[in-house]
């Protein structure tokens, strides 16, 4: 599986592993049996800005989170969800093209919460850290198996939060990605293998199978919930964007849970409603 601008790619071989096995529906709510039906479906809320003129050379923002659980394994023999997680971050981003990986042509940084799941099970996040909130960073090619976008462990995540920031540096004649966490450089990538220009930016919240997404939900009784904030988002390709020129957009599978709020073209806020159900 593939984490990359909210969408997962399977093999053919999970997906006929995957149909070998049936279970009934699980209805969709907070802190719900993960719905192994689900497969490779997902929902997430992003907002992007595109330039074609003058390639994008860094993007940064301010998240936070709230620490919700996520979806619970149904403890049926040999079978997990395809993918059980969440996650935020921001995104330098390349064209769009057809394909099954279409949206894989990204460097990415944020945070991750994910669990037992075949999805996770592949990534660079091992056993240790799932049902941890983690900060991540992916990269990867559309539609090139030997750069896949998946996500890679940087540091176990404290509870309070942070500003983001994925850089393409030139140094010495080289180019190489800087991924940062409040300002400090967590880790570096040279930039060899990428195979596609730079002419998005994307910061986005997804959700994966059931439960909650990190950043919750509005306050209710017994549950005082809490929104999860972007702020402060800026890109810069030669010239300095103060925020983003898209809308949120909600994406991906039919589970419409995602609500948004909007202030300016730098902050916006994220939440999930109480009820889910299925469509």
């Amino acid at each position: 599986m593939l984490w990359a601008h909210g969408r997962v790619v399977i093999t053919t071989a999970l997906i006929l592993i995957s149909s070998l096995f049936v279970a009934p529906p699980v209805g969709a709510a907070y802190n719900a049996t993960c719905d192994i039906l689900q497969a490779a479906d997902n929902t997430w809320v992003a907002r992007d800005s595109e330039t074609v003129t003058t390639w994008v050379t860094k993007v940064t923002g301010w998240i936070s989170y709230y620490n919700y659980t996520l979806c619970q394994d149904p403890g049926i023999p040999f079978i997990r969800p395809e993918q059980s997680s969440s996650s935020a971050w921001v995104a330098i981003e390349g064209p769009n093209p057809g394909g099954p990986a279409g949206g894989d042509s990204i460097v990415q940084v944020g945070y991750l919460k994910c669990q037992n799941s075949t999805g996770c099970a592949v990534s660079g996040i091992d056993s240790s850290h799932w049902n941890k909130v983690v900060y991540f960073y992916a990269f990867g090619n559309s539609n090139d198996l030997l750069h896949n976008p998946f996500p890679q462990f940087i540091a176990e995540a404290d509870n309070l939060p942070h500003t983001f920031e994925v850089y393409l540096h030139y140094t010495g004649g080289t180019r190489q990605w800087e991924f940062k966490i409040d300002g400090t450089i967590r880790k570096v990538l040279d930039d060899n293998w990428r195979t596609w220009n730079r002419d998005h930016v994307q910061v986005a919240n997804e959700i994966w199978n059931e439960g909650d997404q990190i950043g919750g939900r509005p306050p209710s009784p017994g549950d005082a919930g809490n929104k999860q904030k972007f702020r402060d988002v800026v890109w810069v390709n030669n010239t300095v964007h103060n925020g983003l020129s898209g809308s949120p957009y909600l994406a991906g599978h039919c589970y419409l849970w995602a609500n948004w709020q909007t202030y300016n073209a730098q902050d916006w806020d994220v939440w999930t409603t109480n009820n889910h159900t299925n469509c």
